[in-house]
Parts: C-alpha cells; structure tokens; sequence
C-alpha cells in the first residue's frame, strides 16, 4: 500500500509538516515535542515507520497513528480501501478495450516540484483525492479531438469501478471526456445516494464538498434525494 496520500491527509495533526525528500517527511515529533523547537520526527515511505532522531522513538505507521488520535485509524482503513478500489480500476484501464497505451502515471508517485504536482495544487484538488489523479504525457492519446498535450487524468468510475469517461486537465483547462452516450457524472463510486446528496457543474467543488456528484448535465441528473449544490 502506498500511504504517501494517507500521511498527507492527516498532517493537519503534525507541526511543521513538509516533505524533504521523493521518500520522506519530517514534522515536529508527537512524543518530545514539548521538549524541541525543531522538527526531528520523520515518516519513510518506503519502510512506513515514524522515527525521531532526538528521543530515538520508532513506531510502525498504525502505532504511531494510535498514538497521535486513535480516531485516524479508521481513516487509515478507508484509504486502505480507496487504495484497493485504485489498483482494481487501473487493472481494468489495461484490458483490451482500452486498445491504445495511455502511459498513465498516479501524482502521488510524481516528484513534490513535477509540473503535475504543482497542477495539481493549483487546482486545489484536496489530498484525499490524490490517488485518482493521473499524469497523462499526452491527452490526444485518450480523445484524437484534443491536441497534442500533457495534463491531469481522472477517471470516471461507476459503482461496479467501470470507466465511462475521464476528467482531463491541460494546463487549467477542463475537458471532459465521455465514453458513452449517457450524461457524464463524476463521483457515482463515492455518493451514498440513500442519503441526501448534493449536484453541482463545477468538478472541484464535487471533491471538496461531502457527498456530491459532478455533472454539467445537472437537471436530467437528479431524482427526489438531489440538491443542487450552491456556494
């Protein structure tokens, strides 16, 4: 499991987070940190250990989370899905229908400074999220009308984890690409429709608010559990 997109979501609890290298993080350690002004705890992605280079206190990720809020386990445990659910869908990406190689590669496994990365960001794309987005050398290679052009890849999955379009960014432009004649909805595979749920048109919205779809075809979208979503 790659937890890079896990440590991320939970450095809201860690001080002076930031990532110093391809395979590390270093923050304020959770166990002497009343003891030192300066950052001395790091994660290794490789290994997944937290270790702290001035009281020495090493833990496996999940008793280092437990330590910090038991509460986060249960976010470990999502992630862990989400993660399932990623490796499921990009194993489908390379069935035979998908004739042509697309030459996808996740962000979250990309360089902090890659051009990507930093789209990525500027999108204000929220971590969580992370794991569905894709580094594309070349758009044109998904849809012939798009020119010739490197940009961000999400796919669109249905509740069954099938692909019926994608959600591509060149640059700041959004293009959406539907593979089939029904309208296209992101989010169907994330919405629990037995609750109240919320449509809007505009894609990042749809990531950052609980509970909601994107679609740009939103009132032939909706059924008596829809609201549309309005900022």
């Amino acid at each position: 499991m790659n937890t890079e997109c896990y440590i991320i979501d939970i450095s809201y609890k860690l001080q002076n987070f930031k990532k110093v290298s391809s395979n590390k993080y270093q923050f304020k350690c959770i166990y002497c940190v009343k003891q030192s002004s300066k950052p001395s705890g790091y994660y290794f992605l490789d290994s997944k250990k937290f270790h702290c280079y001035k009281c020495k206190t090493s833990k496996q990720l999940k008793e280092f989370v437990y330590d910090l809020d038991p509460s986060l386990l249960k976010n470990l445990s999502i992630h862990t899905n989400k993660y399932l659910e990623l490796k499921e869908f990009t194993e489908k990406m390379k069935k035979p229908r998908f004739v042509k190689d697309i030459g996808l590669s996740s962000v979250s496994s990309l360089k902090y400074w890659h051009k990507h990365q930093l789209l990525t960001r500027k999108l204000d794309i929220p971590n969580k999220y992370h794991y569905m987005v894709f580094s594309s050398p070349d758009l044109s290679n998904l849809c012939e009308l798009i020119p010739k052009h490197s940009g961000l890849v999400i796919p669109v999955l249905t509740n069954q984890l099938l692909i019926t379009g994608y959600i591509c960014f060149k640059k700041l432009e959004q293009i959406d690409i539907n593979l089939t004649k029904e309208p296209l909805i992101f989010g169907e595979h994330l919405v629990d429709k037995n609750l109240k749920y919320y449509i809007t048109n505009n894609f990042i919205d749809s990531l950052k608010y609980p509970n909601t779809l994107y679609s740009k075809d939103i009132y032939n979208t909706m059924d008596e559990n829809c609201t549309i979503l309005r900022n």
